[in-house]
């Protein structure tokens, strides 16, 4: 996290030996969203279609959140088919 705050790359040491693609050295452009939600509901629904995309597409997805909240959004997830079991690390 901390690398990343700095505007580093982290690459995690599990990954070490691997080659990864040159970049080209720019910055990727920085967006920023708050959002409120009336209630937990509309939260869970929300941030669930989100993550289900962003897996589904093949790409990753990263929270933090509560246990509870976490255990609600797999519970979710996997309503909606998604692997979530297989996509945790």
């Amino acid at each position: 996290m901390d690398a990343v705050l700095r505007g580093q790359q982290f690459v995690s040491s599990s990954l070490k030996g691997y080659e990864f693609a040159a970049t080209s050295g720019e910055k990727a452009p920085h967006r920023h969203e708050v959002l409120f939600y009336s209630d937990e509901t509309v939260l869970l629904d929300r941030f669930t279609h989100f993550i289900a995309a962003a897996l589904k597409a093949g790409n990753a997805a990263i929270v933090l959140a509560t246990k509870s909240h976490r255990y609600a959004l797999l519970l979710r997830l996997k309503a909606e088919g998604v692997d979530a079991d297989g996509a945790l690390h």
